[in-house]
């Protein structure tokens, strides 16, 4: 069945009501259909609260949630110009998150854009193959689209690893193995933080000093009409691309 409704009161889902917040929307989504995660006192407080509302109610409750937004905004870049909002249209990238959950034997399709949970497979023990094959078809539906990123909500793996080598060391073998597992996920966490605070750090004051550097040089001018150039050349190439697509479909 893929019927998208909100016959399904067992399984938490709230409607997307805010532009631009569709990742917060399915990890919420898919973090309040795991009763065995402990989801801390914020998102418990948000749980009890909306759970007699309605899929749209929940979507706006999650805007006016303190918590939530500032938790989301927090991972937003830093930007002191304001721009006219705009809509998207068929010729630009739009990328959407969704969540897949499995409830009493069925998998639910949670994407915020839709009314409701939608079913996508049944299961018996074991939920991840019948997902695989819900996620490959959507996937399919896109023709000649690869850009594609499938994430996992998981346990944090630090804790399984460091009991691991505490087991290990205290019984006199080797952690060697799990020593290592343990320093790559830390450095790869330590990559992440440093990302993020890269991307939320203002970066327009050195911009403004950059350019200003170059029209003192009298490279701006240039730098421009190139920046125009190329920026131009990429918008002719993706059209391009998108009409052979249709041509061909």
């Amino acid at each position: 069945s893929t019927q998208s409704t909100w016959a399904a009161p067992h399984v938490y889902f709230a409607k997307q009501m805010v532009t631009n917040a569709c990742g917060t929307q399915a990890l919420i989504n898919v973090l309040l259909n795991c009763a065995e995660v402990d989801i801390g006192p914020q998102l418990k407080g948000f749980l009890e609260f909306t759970a007699e509302m309605d899929p749209e109610s929940r979507g706006l409750t999650i805007e006016n949630f303190d918590s939530i937004r500032d938790t989301h905004n927090s991972f937003a870049r830093h930007q002191n110009f304001s721009f006219e909002e705009k809509v998207a249209t068929e010729d630009d990238d739009v990328y959407h998150f969704v969540g897949y959950v499995p409830k009493d034997g069925v998998i639910y399709e949670l994407d915020g854009l839709q009314n409701g949970p939608i079913e996508v497979g049944t299961y018996t023990d074991d939920w991840i193959p019948a997902a695989h094959a819900a996620i490959q078809t959507r996937m399919a539906s896109y023709q000649d689209e690869l850009r594609f990123t499938l994430l996992a909500l998981c346990r944090d793996p630090t804790a399984d690893l460091r009991a691991q080598v505490a087991e290990l060391t205290a019984s006199g073998g080797a952690a060697d193995f799990p020593e290592q597992q343990l320093r790559q996920v830390e450095a790869r966490r330590a990559k992440w933080r440093a990302e993020n605070a890269r991307r939320r750090h203002n970066y327009i004051p050195l911009v403004v000093e950059l350019l200003r550097f170059a029209a003192e040089k009298g490279a701006l001018a240039a730098a421009a009409t190139h920046a125009a150039e190329k920026t131009r050349a990429e918008r002719d190439a993706r059209a391009a691309r998108k009409a052979e697509r249709k041509a061909g479909a």
